[in-house]
């Protein structure tokens, strides 16, 4: 599948950009939830669908594999790009982390980037408590 027009990328959402230069095997699943979606996925249900995509990877193929690395790497940018965004890193957390079993997380949180990392904790161990990012 190739990718849209340049002109055609703006009107794609969320991470679109970071997608197609990043992970590419992801674009066919993302597009498919743009034509869903109007052309307007939200951030929680492209979290959502990276979160499958990255199970489904781990399931057929080694963690380490490219691809997951790739996707975790996107997920902690965003969550660089949400310093001191409280309920933005939050929300990233739910949309992604929560799509994952307990065995995925221990697979993931060895690959993980700090603020990642630390998120998936915050989740794991007092979802009520401050967060300590």
């Amino acid at each position: 599948m190739s990718s849209p027009p340049a002109q055609d990328q703006a009107h794609l959402g969320f991470l679109f950009s970071e997608v197609l230069r990043d992970l590419p095997e992801f674009v066919p699943r993302y597009l498919e939830l743009a034509t869903a979606c109007d052309d307007d996925p939200d951030e929680p249900l492209i979290l959502a669908e990276l979160a499958e995509f990255v199970a489904g990877r781990l399931a057929v193929i080694s963690p380490t594999g490219s691809a997951v690395q790739r996707a975790l790497e996107l997920v902690e940018a965003l969550l660089v790009e949400r310093d001191g965004d409280d309920i933005g890193r939050e929300l990233v957390g739910y949309a992604f982390f929560d799509h994952f079993t307990v065995e995925d997380r221990r697979h993931l949180a060895r690959r993980l980037g700090p603020l990642s990392l630390a998120l998936l904790e915050w989740l794991e161990v007092a979802p009520d408590a401050d967060p300590c990012w």
